[in-house]
């Protein structure tokens, strides 16, 4: 019995010429089964099909039980253009290419829902109509907080609406209904959701004591929005600081100061993992928890900003950036606690990569439609570190780690080879160095024989950089690299990429034990170790048309809020 001992709803589904088929469904479907069955009967696609009860059209999540109580039940079906269906179509794949369809499409309800589904930033370019639709803004500010701004007036004066919204982006909260942000219990249900939606109150709550309490003990953070006054206060940044030990740089420096508030900041228990179980053998048993990862891209992330005190400032500020609608390359952040639950020396092996990061890697794959180890559609990734407060010394930082001979020898007949050749070059000079520290100086001598070579040739006195290595002097270096690497490790280079991802965890892992060694001074912030965070490679080497670079949001010179930066043509950080 496929039904679970349901009873079955017999559908008849009408048009205007009368009964177009009969539908013999089950209360526990959807509408989107029911359009299924029509598909399958009729061979109407499931993008043409609108379904109406009445005078009400039928939503695809809707539960069919919930919606019908009649058998038979008489439906009506309305029938979508090709051209309508293929707005459905771009809806899914790249809500971006919607942009240059009709206006029609974004008065189109499932269009729309469709589009916010995947970037709530859609929403912007939603009819007045649909903007009102209480669904529809519901999923836009669900996907990214600030689409709260282009929701109807009247939906943006909607306390459920907007708490979500704020849940998911404190600066939500400003644009919300005036009546909202003037209303104190309002506010502090919202800074209990995000507290850092202190920061976009209004400033009689920024100076609320409770407000604030409430908003730092949801993320430490929030304290930066609180009055100079609650910045200075002993219980409110104890408590921020107690929530988020990287909150103690907004207290107010007469605050820092204080032997009595040194006193309390050290007597804080410093921030640990269980004690392991053991094995008959006293080594510590492996456990994994799902929630040691941390995903972020495709315009969303499971972390937040409020989450610096375990995923580090990089890797809550990647998810942040993710939550606010910015194209942040797909990746995960691995906390420290996670780290540490393996056994003790090498944390990391091949299997256990593949088992606890197995399914964020899979989130990525799906985000990029790439595959780690695939050599038909080969997903690369990057590996870096973060700590929650900047440790000394050089950032351990290695792209391309997934490339193998045969990955490259397969992707070079489909893609531009040169850049494969090249990222393999990185790939094989990051490792030697910074995984396995051998002496790099082979290595470089070799690729300055080639730039010197290629510039001997050319009779225009030209200079050649890396970008300007062709193809086949990028083999003849990659070769040299293996054997370069052979010679002094003592091994081949690994083609397994688990195991080239394991070793650069491993590397991190390492870090995290050499910088908690190191002495702190007595009122400073300590670290809570090393985060790995592991992202999709973005090409910077592809071409000439390809850059790597850094924006910041503050000039260098004199700290003033101004766009600036640099970046390099046809290079990879």
């Amino acid at each position: 019995d496929g039904g679970g001992g349901m009873e079955e709803m017999e559908l008849m589904i009408g048009g205007l010429a009368g009964t177009i088929c009969k539908v013999a469904a089950l209360p526990s479907w959807d509408v989107l089964d029911v359009k299924t069955a029509i598909e399958d009967a009729t061979h109407i696609r499931r993008k043409q099909q609108r379904l109406l009860a009445g005078t009400v059209e039928l939503r695809d999540g809707q539960a069919l039980g919930t919606l019908i109580i009649d058998s038979p039940a008489h439906l009506t079906l309305l029938l979508r253009t090709l051209e309508q269906a293929d707005w459905l179509d771009l809806a899914d794949r790249d809500w971006s290419q919607l942009l240059k369809a009709p206006t029609e499409a974004w008065a189109d309800h499932e269009v729309v829902a469709a589009a916010v589904a995947r970037c709530g930033w859609a929403l912007k370019h939603a009819s007045p109509e649909v903007q009102s639709h209480y669904d529809v803004a519901l999923a836009a500010v669900r996907q990214t907080g600030l689409a709260l701004q282009y929701a109807s007036p009247g939906l943006r004066a909607d306390p459920e609406i907007v708490l979500e919204a704020v849940a998911h982006c404190g600066r939500a909260l400003e644009f919300a209904d005036a009546k909202l942000q003037a209303d104190r219990r309002f506010v502090l249900e919202a800074v209990r959701r995000n507290g850092r939606a202190l920061e976009y109150a209004w400033d009689d709550f920024r100076a609320d004591r409770e407000v604030v309490l409430a908003a730092v003990g949801q993320c430490g953070c929030a304290l930066v929005g609180a009055a100079t006054d609650l910045r200075g206060d002993h219980e409110v940044v104890a408590a921020a600081v107690s929530q988020d030990r990287g909150a103690l740089i907004f207290a107010t420096g007469e605050l820092r100061a204080d032997s009595q508030f040194k006193a309390f900041l050290g007597s804080l228990p410093v921030p640990s993992t269980p004690k392991p179980e053991l094995e008959e053998d006293d080594q510590p048993v492996v456990r994994r928890r799902s929630s040691s990862t941390f995903f972020f891209g495709r315009r969303r992330s499971e972390g937040n900003a409020g989450l610096s005190g375990l995923l580090g400032k990089d890797g809550a500020l990647m998810c942040e950036m993710a939550n606010l609608g910015l194209p942040v390359a797909p990746g995960f952040c691995i906390s420290p606690e996670d780290q540490e639950s393996e056994r003790p020396g090498s944390p990391w092996s091949p299997d256990s990569v593949n088992g606890i990061v197995k399914e964020a890697l899979a989130q990525v794959e799906e985000a990029t439609g790439n595959f780690f180890g695939s050599s038909a559609s080969p997903l690369l990734l990057s590996v870096r570190e973060g700590s929650a407060v900047q440790a000394q010394g050089p950032c351990r930082h290695l792209s391309n780690i997934g490339l193998t001979d045969a990955i490259v020898d397969s992707w070079t007949s489909r893609e531009n080879p040169r850049f494969i050749w090249d990222s393999y070059r990185r790939l094989i000079f990051g490792f030697a160095s910074l995984i396995k520290q051998l002496d790099m100086e082979p290595f470089e001598q070799a690729l300055l024989a080639v730039k010197q070579r290629l510039n001997e040739k050319c009779t225009l006195g030209r200079q050649h950089e890396d970008c300007d290595i062709p193809k086949k002097d990028l083999q003849e270096l990659v070769e040299l690299y293996k054997s370069f690497y052979k010679e002094q490790a003592g091994e081949d280079f690994p083609q397994d990429p688990y195991v080239q991802l394991a070793e650069a965890l491993n590397v991190l892992h390492h870090r995290r034990h050499s910088v908690a060694q190191q002495e702190a001074e007595p009122c400073e912030v300590e670290t809570s170790g090393s985060i790995a965070i592991v992202q999709a490679v973005v090409f910077g080497n592809y071409d000439s048309e390809s850059a790597t670079g850094v924006i910041r949001v503050r000039s260098t010179e004199g700290g003033l809020a101004q766009l600036g930066g640099e970046w390099l043509a046809n290079a990879q950080r």
